[in-house]
């Protein structure tokens, strides 16, 4: 069940999945990428920026 994946384990499997996505695609396509994957990779990164936050915000002091 995704409840049972913490957040961290969610932000290195995004991680992973950034660092392939930037290995192999250019790869596939003679050493460049196309829009649509550089679009997949930008989509990616927000993901993991998303995360990163739901991260801060949740682990952040209420009190100073």
């Amino acid at each position: 069940m995704p409840s049972e994946i913490s957040i961290d384990e969610q932000i290195k499997e995004v991680k992973r999945e950034i660092g392939m996505r930037r290995r192999v695609y250019p790869k596939w396509n003679g050493g460049v990428m196309s829009e649509k994957q550089q679009y997949q990779i930008r989509v990616m990164e927000a993901v993991l920026a998303s995360l990163e936050k739901i991260k801060a915000e949740t682990s952040a002091p209420l009190f100073d």
